[in-house]
């Protein structure tokens, strides 16, 4: 038996003729090395070393950077395609974009990412190109009026006429078109490349920090907005306004969501950060973590009946729970308390599924050897479109079923809509409870 000679695997998986690390040879002689025959066995990582706590940061502090972009177009999008007076229809349907583009394009990144052989790596490529095509275009999006401005002046048009005002509209609908395709290769190859830069038995911990700074982020903006909604200097030394029943109503009902949101967001980010130190690892990867040397500590916290898939399970059947008892509370405190548990699905569901997806790739990778580590790497992007593709396509089928139920009730009369369109939205949940329970 001869072992090649260590290569650093991004240089060997660059280039197809050169000899990947840890790439095993099965000859007849030690000293007749053509007629060895390569036995495809590769590992990128060694099970036993474990990467720092640091590097981990370092490899998933992507996630907030990712958030932040996305909730600042979220909650600035509407106001301002609003403010330049596009339709509330043609708003819905701009919104429309960003899940459609994910759930058809991220797989095709993945797939093209998965073949390439740039220099500069599989991955980074459509880092540095979806990062630069995501400040483009939200620079397009800050500057839409600027440019249809200019352009009126350039091609001599009224600079506050009709022109420059549909001008606006169309730029601004290009910009968010553009947001919606530069994130997929972002979001894609920043998955992959975690994923294959930790070892397996990793992959839930690196997962975990992926959620951990969302839930942060979350949980910060959350404090920060709460407080404000109870503070209305205007109207308590202003007598001339006066607040109707309607209006009190309104208010309350305000104070009570964002309360809610609150408590969600506080109980994701204690469960983002607590329950990986509960749940253990699939039974598939515990035979890698057997040969580890765990923390003490996370030893003694460590359920062995509670695994990955059945606490991912319970916090789908938990999230239909909450979600049919919300259909028919009338109670805003237990309203609170159910949207705070909703917290746990959450943070479960951040979590839970990339880290099934990213041990099951290196697991197979070991246990069936016939097909060679190299091939079943190749596919990691594919796999992370796919599952990004998941994500986005329920959220178009989520939000074309809400509008049937809106018409249905509207057709029947029913004034109490949201009860309906809650309660039906518990049922896919004990569904995803049940596909959870076969994995």
């Amino acid at each position: 038996m001869r072992i090649a000679k260590d290569l650093p695997y991004s240089t060997a998986f660059e280039n197809e003729q050169l000899i990947p690390e840890n790439l095993y040879y099965d000859s007849a002689s030690d000293t007749d090395s053509s007629r060895s025959v390569p036995v495809l066995t590769m590992q990128i990582q060694n099970d036993d070393e474990s990467i720092s706590t640091g590097r981990l940061v370092v490899l998933t502090i992507w996630a907030i950077g990712l958030q932040t972009i996305w909730s600042v177009v979220m909650s600035h999008g509407t106001p301002y395609f609003t403010h330049i007076g596009i339709s509330p229809a043609g708003i819905s349907l701009i919104w429309m974009a960003s899940p459609i583009t994910s759930a058809l394009f991220q797989p095709y990144i993945g797939a093209v990412s998965d073949g390439s052989r740039h220099p500069w790596g599989r991955r980074k490529f459509y880092i540095v190109i979806g990062t630069a095509s995501t400040i483009l275009s939200i620079l397009i999006l800050r500057q839409s009026i600027i440019i249809a401005v200019w352009l009126a002046h350039v091609f001599g048009a009224e600079p506050q006429g009709e022109v420059v005002r549909t001008t606006t509209q169309v730029i601004a609908i290009v910009g968010m078109i553009l947001f919606s395709f530069a994130t997929c290769p972002l979001q894609a190859s920043l998955r992959a490349f975690t994923v294959e830069h930790c070892p397996r038995h990793q992959q839930g911990e690196a997962t975990a920090w992926v959620c951990r700074p969302i839930a942060v982020f979350v949980f910060v903006i959350t404090a920060d907005i709460h407080p404000q909604i109870y503070s209305i200097p205007i109207l308590s030394l202003n007598q001339r306004y006066t607040v109707t029943e309607r209006d009190a109503i309104i208010d309350q009902g305000t104070q009570v969501g964002s309360l809610a949101m609150f408590t969600f967001a506080v109980v994701g980010l204690i469960g983002n950060i607590l329950l990986p130190f509960f749940v253990c690892a699939p039974s598939k990867i515990l035979a890698a973590q057997e040969s580890t040397r765990l923390r003490t500590i996370t030893k003694l916290f460590k359920l062995p009946c509670l695994t990955l898939t059945h606490a991912w399970m319970l916090s789908l059947l938990l999230l239909g729970t909450c979600m049919l008892a919300m259909a028919v509370t009338t109670h805003s405190c237990v309203g609170i308390m159910l949207g705070g548990l909703m917290g746990v699905s959450w943070a479960m569901t951040q979590w839970a599924p990339l880290s099934i997806i990213s041990t099951d790739l290196f697991t197979r990778e070991v246990k069936d050897p016939e097909l060679g580590q190299w091939t079943r790497e190749e596919e990691t992007g594919t796999v992370m479109g796919i599952y990004n593709t998941a994500i986005a396509a329920p959220q178009v089928l989520a939000a074309l079923g809400s509008a049937i139920i809106f018409g249905i009730l509207n057709v029947i009369g029913i004034t109490d809509q949201m009860r309906w369109v809650l309660g039906t939205a518990g049922l896919p949940a004990f569904v995803a409870a049940w596909l959870a329970s076969k994995l």
